[in-house]
């Protein structure tokens, strides 16, 4: 494609050679000189220099200060080069069909143009929306329904009665409504509580690889529109998270716990049970949620705080040391006049 041709597409500013070939995608410290890449702020200024793509897409505020190259200006390149991908690079397509392996139950529906892979099970009185994508190996359980566009990858586990929304991307060993951990204790021994709800998966919603979802004890575990939840996270039986949240790797999430919209919890992050946690509040890496948090704040450490709290008390002890040093210095003074 022709540099001229990419500037259509991402209605782009072009400054140099329209003709210019590019075969390819690559980031600035890994491109080859007919490869495409793009520069999103100023301070990366000097690995453009020394990169060897000689196209770029690049934002207004840079305009006549990268030399030598062909430039596309935008507003926002990171996003352009994302719509530049997917329009030049389209997503992976597979026929319609059943594969002769596939084991599908009694009184299933299956939409238009469904894929169902080799050694997937589909449960009884399960619905398959149009245009989804179970890729293989899978179990869709009994009475559960999903929707358009979906996209199931292989190795993924979908207990009975789940609903699943539209265009819901979920990755390989992701297991959906297994029993949350509940027991009680009688006599020494542990006696299982049964888990009678299920899983609400929302449209839009992307889930990591090996991450799984239990089933609520009485009303459904429910996961909002647009929520990307990254690999290797537990959310717990009841949990409730809003709208358009991310919940990064590792991150766990206890039972009944109410998770409002556009909350960002980072890596490693445990949140305790029946906690809840306000619209567009951040809780910072390896923080630990044991009370209830309000909307729009940062919070960082265990328990958490507000981030200059947790700021503030790391700083203090970082100087205990030296502290620590003045009052023994104080102590010994003092005997000393105690003495005169």
């Amino acid at each position: 494609m022709k540099a001229g041709e990419v500037a259509n597409i991402i209605s782009g500013e072009l400054q140099g050679d329209a003709d210019f070939q590019i075969k390819g995608f690559a980031g600035l410290e890994d491109s080859a000189e007919n490869e495409i890449t793009f520069i999103q702020e100023e301070k990366y200024l000097p690995l453009l220099e020394k990169s060897l793509s000689m196209c770029v897409i690049a934002p207004f505020n840079l305009k006549n200060r990268i030399q030598k190259k062909t430039v596309i200006y935008v507003n926002d390149p990171c996003f352009s080069y994302i719509l530049l991908i997917n329009k030049v690079i389209p997503d992976k397509t597979f026929k319609s069909g059943i594969h002769p392996s596939a084991i599908i139950g009694k009184n299933v529906k299956i939409g238009k143009d469904v894929f169902i892979g080799p050694y997937s099970i589909i449960g009884d009185n399960t619905e398959i929306g149009d245009k989804s994508v179970i890729i293989g190996q899978c179990y869709i359980g009994n009475n559960s329904k999903i929707g358009e566009n979906t996209r199931i990858h292989s190795n993924v586990a979908v207990y009975d009665d789940i609903c699943i929304g539209k265009r819901v991307i979920i990755h390989s060993g992701v297991v959906i409504g297994c029993d949350g951990f509940g027991y009680i204790q009688r006599q020494c021994k542990h006696i299982k509580i049964p888990h009678l709800g299920a899983v609400n998966i929302e449209d839009d919603v992307e889930i990591g690889a090996n991450t799984a979802i239990d089933r609520g004890k009485f009303k459904n575990t429910n996961i909002g529109k647009g929520t990307k939840i990254d690999n290797l996270v537990h959310i717990g039986h009841n949990v409730t998270v809003g709208e358009n949240c991310l919940i990064v790797a590792q991150a766990a999430l206890g039972g009944s716990s109410k998770i409002g919209k556009e909350v960002i919890i980072a890596g490693q992050v445990g949140i305790t049970n029946g906690i809840e946690v306000g619209d567009r509040t951040i809780i910072a890496a390896q923080s630990g949620v044991t009370k209830s948090l309000p909307s729009s704040g940062v919070f960082w450490g265990t328990p958490a705080r507000p981030l200059s709290e947790t700021k503030e008390q790391l700083v203090l002890m970082n100087q205990l040391k030296d502290m620590k040093k003045k009052i023994s210095n104080l102590e010994k003074k003092i005997n000393m006049d105690n003495k005169k």
